[in-house]
């Protein structure tokens, strides 16, 4: 592992897991037109059982990386949090594309404005996406939770703000546990722009669904109640939205569909602790 670098203006944390398809397209991405001592960039692989690590040693000697034998992303992040540098950190899961200006974007909006939390603005690839998952996504959109902009993927906390987090605890929704943490101190930086690769197809999808909807009631099980909602009643309000919008009610029996598919197969396997991990979207990765 490469020593500390100095002065550089963040720590950009990234947790891997069998990313050898994306992470030099997501390197190639985060580093262009940057020097080595702009960011210290740390990759924290665990329980890799392809390339990841070398590739992205490979392509970018100036990163460290740390390569862990346990498969966890909590435990990659905390990992990542006792060597990074006592500063601000900016997370960044290893299949988003993300620009260098978007991450300064992210630092700059840290330096003035009085948050703990800085989170980008989502863009997503549907290039190579179903109809129905296109649909869904659309459909989506409408529920006021992105009112204020999807916070997930790539965010960045303040160095008061990393000492509060202390570690994240093993647990599934780990953007979700930060965001929960704070939400009441937080902004979207709408120029900080990120590419986001959804599932390519509509079982991938209910496998991610699975997963946020055990990782939601795992949070909420240990105290951490969803946000109050701005709205009185958001779910109506969300339910108005689609009703005023027909081009989306096909979009609206997909998202039914998906949210029935996943809440039932996660009541059929109670005892399911698996992360369901979209793949599909990895082959997408040279298309964005």
């Amino acid at each position: 592992m490469h020593s500390e670098p100095k002065d550089v203006l963040c720590t950009i944390l990234i947790p891997a897991y069998n990313e050898a398809a994306s992470i030099k397209q997501t390197l190639d991405y985060l580093l262009d037109g940057t020097s080595a001592d702009d960011f210290d960039v740390l990759l924290v692989c665990n329980g890799c059982k392809d390339k990841t690590a070398e590739i992205a040693k490979s392509a970018h000697p100036c990163i460290r990386v740390i390569d862990l034998e346990k498969a966890s992303k909590s435990n990659a992040i905390n990992e990542g949090l006792k060597v990074a540098q006592k500063g601000p950190i900016v997370f960044l899961d290893a299949d988003i594309k993300v620009s260098a200006m978007s991450v300064r974007y992210l630092l700059h909006a840290l330096k003035w404005h009085d948050v703990d939390m800085v989170y980008g603005r989502a863009h997503f690839n549907f290039k190579e996406t179903s109809i129905c998952v296109q649909a869904f996504y659309k459909a989506w959109f409408q529920n006021t939770y992105f009112d204020q902009g999807k916070m997930g993927g790539f965010f960045a906390l303040s160095a008061s703000a990393v000492a509060k987090l202390e570690s994240m605890p093993n647990i599934l929704s780990d953007d979700e546990y930060i965001r929960r943490l704070f939400v009441q101190s937080c902004t979207c930086v709408k120029e900080a722009h990120y590419t986001i690769n959804p599932p390519r197809n509509l079982a991938s999808l209910i496998n991610v669904r699975c997963r946020i909807y055990r990782g939601n009631k795992q949070l909420s099980a240990q105290g951490m109640k969803p946000t109050q909602s701005p709205y009185p009643s958001p779910n109506r309000l969300f339910l108005s939205r689609l009703m005023k919008r027909p081009r989306h009610w096909f979009g609206a029996v997909v998202f039914a569909y998906v949210a029935v598919c996943a809440h039932l197969r996660n009541r059929l396997h109670t005892t399911n602790t698996h992360w369901e991990r979209d793949m599909s979207n990895r082959a997408s990765q040279n298309n964005v």
